[in-house]
């Protein structure tokens, strides 16, 4: 791997890795694949993950829960890719989807996902380091950690657009904008009568999805004596609302 600024060595082709990051996406890809396919607990025959993507097909649950402790002993390679899917999440786990994805397809092509009209997330848990939540900072930013803590309040499901529908208001045009991490880029001229903003959000066609709003307060176990408990604000979406309730740890 080249690092976060990957230079060229002579005589050698550069290798492609995501902007900013260490990661090439075809080296994760293959990494990953050898894990899903390989990875056995002790006293099993099949392949854990195997086995979790026929339940898949099985259930119609379209989650797959990945232990990060598997990923880190695993292997050397899988262990570095547990450092990435710790450092760049945003970027890392949007791969593991689609290898998740393939994988299936390979096992059960018969028009299943396509049916269920949703993909395959991976969820993944079970992180080394667990952190006080008092002791985040800055440098946590886009990175993924571990909390332990005790849910005080769950808000209701809250609608979170994920594909926006514009129309417009000459000529009733209509474009989709997919949603880039909570952003919505508005088309700002009409693609087929080329007139500037015109185009209107039109919400009751538009895609949403379940959100749902989560306190969390810092365990008592780590609150120092006469210190107030901290608090943070966390958000669930789609198979996981309301899954937490208050009072859970």
């Amino acid at each position: 791997e080249n690092g976060d600024n990957p230079e060229e060595g002579e005589g050698e082709d550069p290798q492609a890795v995501i902007y900013g990051t260490n990661i090439n996406v075809e080296t994760v890809m293959n990494v990953f694949r050898e894990f899903l396919n390989n990875f056995k607990i002790e006293g099993q025959d099949v392949p854990r993950y195997i086995v979790a993507l026929h339940n898949i097909h099985e259930t119609g649950i379209m989650d797959i829960e990945i232990d990060c402790h598997h990923l880190e002993t695993y292997s050397d390679a899988t262990l570095s890719l547990y450092t990435q899917l710790v450092r760049y999440p945003q970027e890392i786990i949007p791969v593991l989807d689609l290898v998740v994805h393939e994988e299936f397809i390979r096992l059960h092509n018969d028009g299943f996902l396509e049916e269920a009209g949703k993909r395959i997330q991976v969820r993944a848990f079970n992180l080394h380091k667990v952190s006080r939540m008092r002791e985040l900072d800055p440098e946590d930013l886009d990175q993924m950690v571990c909390l332990r803590g005790m849910i005080i309040r769950a808000s209701s499901v809250i609608p979170d657009i994920k594909q926006a529908l514009f129309r417009c208001t000459l000529c009733n045009h209509e474009q989709t904008v997919v949603i880039d991490r909570g952003v919505i880029a508005e088309p700002k001229k009409c693609d087929l009568c080329n007139q500037v903003r015109c185009m209107q959000l039109i919400h009751n066609m538009s895609l949403f999805n379940d959100k749902q709003m989560i306190k969390l307060q810092e365990a008592p176990e780590n609150i120092p004596e006469g210190e107030t408990p901290h608090t943070l604000s966390v958000y669930a979406y789609d198979a996981l609302v309301d899954v937490a309730k208050p009072g859970d740890r």
